[in-house]
């Protein structure tokens, strides 16, 4: 497991003036098992790419769990074992485009899709617990081309990226094959999930991205609700 499973059982902290201090845990698909640098470049990835929409760094905890199952794991025992003052929420890839008719219901997508059937939602979640980034990470920089060639600078090839402005339709293969081959002559080198990742998700625009995807307009609208 990646990162420290977070469980917090005390009623929350205080701000000055004693009012209730909220927190928002979010386990994620994403970082590797004793991986520490990988795991800080995406928090703090997530982190940075949160506050550019003008959620405070100070609400939010990332907790990097690696694998899609990882996280669920820990998102179970987290929202099970959490306090009134906790928000919990899971954020991994849909892995396949979600059905018109499970829109906003991740639950009802996973119980569809081959391979997550056996996830059981917890007692203590609901659909707003829950949150894709559709079809995967990865989308989301197909949405801000701009700084997808700023961060790759010479050579970065635009014209092999998908043209589909729908990224949500996108798969992950297409993606994947699309931005190796866009950055296989740039100085950087062929994109790599981890050690370019994380740090094109510092970059990219989140307005841009919530513009493209209503998955993300959801993930980014609920967690700026929950902080203020």
């Amino acid at each position: 497991m990646a990162g420290r499973l977070l469980i917090r059982r005390p009623v929350g902290k205080r701000a000055t003036g004693g009012d209730i201090v909220s927190t928002i845990y979010i386990y994620v698909e994403d970082g590797a098992p004793k991986n520490k640098q990988l795991n800080i470049d995406c928090r703090m990835g997530f982190k940075l790419f949160f506050t550019k929409y003008g959620i405070p760094s100070n609400k939010i905890r990332i907790i990097p769990s690696g694998s899609r199952g990882a996280a669920f794991k820990n998102f179970c025992t987290a929202i099970n074992n959490a306090t009134d003052t906790d928000n919990v929420i899971l954020l991994i890839d849909s892995e396949a485009p979600v059905a018109s008719t499970n829109r906003y219901k991740p639950w009802d997508h996973l119980q569809t899709r081959t391979g997550d059937q056996h996830w059981q939602k917890p007692q203590n979640a609901d659909d707003d617990s829950a949150h894709f980034m559709t079809q995967c990470m990865e989308s989301w920089f197909i949405a801000d081309k701009q700084e997808l060639k700023k961060y790759y600078g010479n050579k970065f090839k635009e014209q092999s990226l998908p043209r589909n402005t729908d990224i949500e339709q996108i798969s992950k293969q297409q993606l994947f094959d699309s931005l190796k081959k866009a950055t296989r002559e740039t100085q950087k080198g062929e994109y790599s999930k981890g050690n370019h990742s994380f740090k094109i998700l510092a970059r990219v625009g989140p307005v841009k991205i919530k513009d493209q995807s209503c998955w993300a307009d959801r993930l980014l609208e609920h967690i700026k609700s929950l902080s203020t």
